[in-house]
């Protein structure tokens, strides 16, 4: 299991795939219980391999400036040069440090044969750290350099600090970047303490089907960056692209919608690749085209699932989705704050979608776990919009050095990358400080807030005023009744039976109406019948009703 899995409640989906010559998939599909469409998860599995893995070009991209002086460059050179040590004969290399300029070993790539690197390591024995920080010549360097065809360009950088020389402009060096990388290397970034600019490292590394990670003070940053190298060794498929295709096997761009993630990272030795995506009302099968170069090698495989019997109880996919959906919506509000001197004006149907998936799915970040107070009213849509605007101005906008700034990157690979729901919607803050929310419960495809004393189901506050209404309309079901018979009998059929685990009253919706579970007091008879109407004061311990 994943570091922290065990802590985590739920159980553990298995699938296993027969071993072949080409890529393995398997997909698990979610109809949308209210009718439109539903969610798909596509997972892509590698088989043995059979041949040598694609060779690789890689560049070490090492800021020396003065900030790095000490055991930080200590640790950093002696990862570097491990990992120099650890390439095969028929690789090659680049080594490039900078500081207020750019020093290069050599002109060019080098072929990684044993002489080459013992001397790449004596001349990086020999430097000492001091100067600016000049990101975007060291950058230049490496992406003007035309690779071998052949080869699986990849640039390692390492940086503890925000551009002082060249380029210093977030959104202009992203842009020149970008401009440059012709040859699709990708860029790998690895951000030591929490002086980096978060943002414009998150950026570089995206938009190349990159990563970025980041070492925290104290913490040894040779240690992280040789763990990045480590897992770029050994490269299994990679340049991936996948389509959604018709039964005749042209390509059907109407049958899945806001796929996340967009841009497809290679998948390394161990690595699974993962597609998630919502697909359209009526839909009783999907086919997808992937394309790739498998070990090197180019590879087109073609699938079809049939999804007609899409489960109500895969309600995991649709909150896997709504999750990595969230990261992306947050990740383009943060590259709306490059370069801008003030926050730029966030789209409403922006603030609005990220409010709607967090309350309805269950799913608080550091920018919406407001949603989870007891005084919050989740019936108020124009109020919470409203709040979780500034939250995501002033955070994710405005936020891009320093501690929050990193840790908002920390999170957002979490949820980015996430490869199992997080059901205790953990966050860090800004002293690196675990918080998890603890008044949110998910069962199947319901989230349920806790409000004065009772689990409410979150369908019950959508539709504005109108919900309040709801709330005050009741329909009882006391333990023991016909009536809850019944009822539990309506919640198995539909994934629910989770519902009567909660621990104290619960409000379900059921076509449209609330429907009150209370929990059945110690010692007491069970009721002889079904009790109609509402309580004496429902609700009357909710701020929200």
């Amino acid at each position: 299991l994943a570091p922290g899995a065990e802590e985590q409640p739920g159980s553990i989906r298995l699938c296993l795939l027969a071993s072949g010559s080409g890529p393995g998939a398997t997909l698990f599909a979610h109809p949308d219980p209210l009718g439109d469409g539903g969610t798909f998860l596509l997972l892509g599995t590698l088989p043995e391999r059979a041949r040598a893995p694609k060779r690789r070009e890689l560049a070490l991209v090492i800021d020396r400036s003065g900030s790095m002086a000490g055991e930080k460059f200590e640790q950093v050179r002696g990862a570097a040069i491990e990992a120099l040590r650890s390439l095969r004969t028929d690789e090659t290399f680049q080594l490039v440090v900078f500081s207020g300029s750019v020093d290069t070993f050599t002109d060019g790539a080098q072929a990684a044969e044993p002489a080459r690197i013992e001397a790449a390591c004596q001349w990086l024995l020999e430097l000492k750290p001091g100067g600016g920080t000049n990101i975007s010549d060291a950058l230049a360097t490496v992406l003007r350099e035309t690779p071998d065809p052949v080869v699986l360009p990849l640039v390692v950088l390492l940086t503890d600090g925000q551009p002082t020389v060249g380029l210093r402009d977030e959104a202009a060096l992203t842009a020149a970047a970008q401009q440059l990388n012709v040859h699709g290397r990708r860029i790998h970034l690895l951000g030591v303490g929490h002086d980096v600019n978060a943002p414009l490292l998150d950026q570089l590394a995206h938009a190349s089907a990159g990563t970025s990670q980041f070492a925290h003070p104290g913490e040894d940053a040779g240690a992280a960056f040789l763990h990045l190298a480590s897992r770029l060794s050994l490269p299994r498929f990679t340049g991936i692209a996948i389509e959604a295709i018709g039964a005749d096997g042209a390509l059907d761009v109407a049958a899945i919608r806001e796929r996340v993630p967009e841009v497809i990272e290679d998948a390394y030795e161990g690595e699974q690749t993962v597609l998630l995506g919502r697909y359209r009302k009526g839909a009783t099968r999907l086919g997808f085209r992937v394309a790739g170069e498998l070990d090197g090698e180019p590879l087109i495989s073609r699938f079809e699932f049939d999804i007609s019997g899409a489960a109500l109880e895969n309600a995991f996919v649709s909150r896997l989705w709504a999750q990595r959906r969230i990261a992306a919506l947050v990740d383009h509000v943060r590259r709306q704050g490059a370069g801008t001197g003030a926050a730029a004006a966030l789209s409403a149907e922006l603030v609005e979608e990220v409010r709607m998936l967090s309350q309805r799915w269950g799913i608080l970040s550091e920018y919406t776990a407001f949603l989870a107070l007891e005084g919050t009213d989740l019936a108020n849509e124009m109020v919470n919009r409203t709040a979780l605007s500034s939250s995501l101005l002033n955070r994710a906008q405005r936020t891009r050095t320093g501690a929050a700034g990193v840790v908002q990157s920390v999170n957002q690979t979490r949820w980015r990358r996430g490869h199992r729901v997080d059901r205790l919607n953990r966050f860090l803050d800004e002293q690196l400080r675990e918080n998890t929310v603890t008044r949110v419960q998910h069962v199947g495809e319901r989230a349920f807030f806790l409000r004065g004393g009772k689990w409410v189901d979150t369908r019950l506050f959508e539709g504005g005023a109108n919900a309040v209404a709801q709330l005050q309309l009741l329909t009882s079901v006391p333990f023991g009744s016909d009536g809850y018979r019944d009822f539990t009998k309506w919640l198995d059929a539909r994934g629910l039976a989770g519902v009567l685990a909660l621990s104290g009253d619960v409000l379900v919706e059921v076509q449209g109406r609330a429907v009150w579970v209370p929990r059945p007091k110690r010692n007491s008879a069970p009721a002889p019948e079904a009790a109609a109407g509402p309580p004496a004061e429902p609700m009357a311990a909710s701020d929200d009703a």
